[in-house]
């Protein structure tokens, strides 16, 4: 768009439009990352490299003058047909260091609030298929390639959003790369993304209970917990805070204990025996016996 002399340039986006950049990422594992995995790790340039596209020299934002090293923003610099980017890395002919990075040309694309819950409803997990999941999580008989086997005859899942704890999901996702049941509310993830002028910034797309991949495209709702929303709605108990999910599938919402001051919980397993000895012990008022050693001899 065209700005004032000096002025920081501005862009026209919308659902059409992409935006190219450029990433590096120190991967010295053998096996390349799995897209979900790429998409979380930090940017982190080659020391000592040199990047050029299309003869330009590309200005590399790196940790020291910007906290941590950024990716270089492509889009104006790319034309029709052929784009060449050429690296260079100054280094000893014996230091093999810059194998263990990875450079990708990244596209961005723009959706809208609107467009990323229909795409969520588009792809929800079934009820029938999240509880065929809980019970392999739940059956003793699992094999051993199972990702998780939980071996305890009943799951509990949170059923409150993270970012307020205060309410039931009222759209209760999660990324396809998380393994966990818990979900949270999509219109509060959403609102709760850093942004950057009018859009949320590229690189804030976590889940906030587990730090797994979470991009709009990796999200799905959750058709059991939907169900289960449903069903305390109508019973009148959408306060419930948990449900416990058993092996053939059934679910009921899980007792709360409550002390003196509110409700608890309970989340935090309960000290060991030998903790509580210790502890009583710290608080005891019981005289101190103290070693005596003569050195007169």
């Amino acid at each position: 768009m065209p700005t004032a002399p000096g002025a920081a340039d501005t862009r026209s986006i919308d659902e059409n439009h992409k935006l190219i950049r450029l990433r590096c990422v120190k991967w010295p594992a053998d096996p390349t990352p799995k897209d979900e995995e790429w998409a979380i790790a930090d940017n982190s340039w080659v020391p000592h490299s040199y990047f050029t596209l299309n003869g330009v020299t590309l200005q590399l934002r790196k940790k020291l003058h910007y906290g941590k090293d950024l990716p270089v923003d492509l889009t104006s610099m790319v034309k029709k047909d052929e784009n060449v980017l050429e690296i260079s890395v100054m280094s000893n002919s014996d230091d093999h260091n810059y194998r263990n990075y990875l450079v990708a040309v990244e596209f961005l694309g723009v959706m809208t609030g609107q467009s990323i819950e229909k795409r969520c409803r588009e792809k929800a997990v079934a009820a029938q298929a999240v509880i065929s999941d809980i019970k392999r999580k739940l059956s003793p008989s699992a094999t051993d390639d199972d990702d998780i086997v939980l071996m305890e005859s009943t799951l509990t899942i949170n059923l409150r959003d993270p970012f307020s704890a205060s309410k039931i999901c009222d759209i209760p996702v999660r990324g396809k790369a998380c393994l966990h049941n818990e979900c949270f509310d999509l219109d509060t993830f959403l609102e709760t993304r850093p942004r950057k002028g009018d859009m949320t910034a590229a690189d804030q797309w976590r889940c906030p209970i587990c730090k797994a991949d979470a991009r709009p495209n990796s999200l799905a709702v959750d058709g059991f917990l939907v169900e289960v929303r449903k069903e305390l709605e109508r019973k009148g108990l959408l306060d419930t805070r948990a449900i416990t999910v058993s092996q053939d599938g059934s679910w009921n919402p899980k007792p709360e204990e409550r002390d003196p001051n509110g409700v608890s919980d309970r989340d935090t397993p309960e000290p060991t025996p030998a903790a509580g000895r210790i502890a009583s012990r710290s608080n005891s008022k019981s005289a101190v016996i103290h070693e005596i050693i003569d050195l007169s001899d």
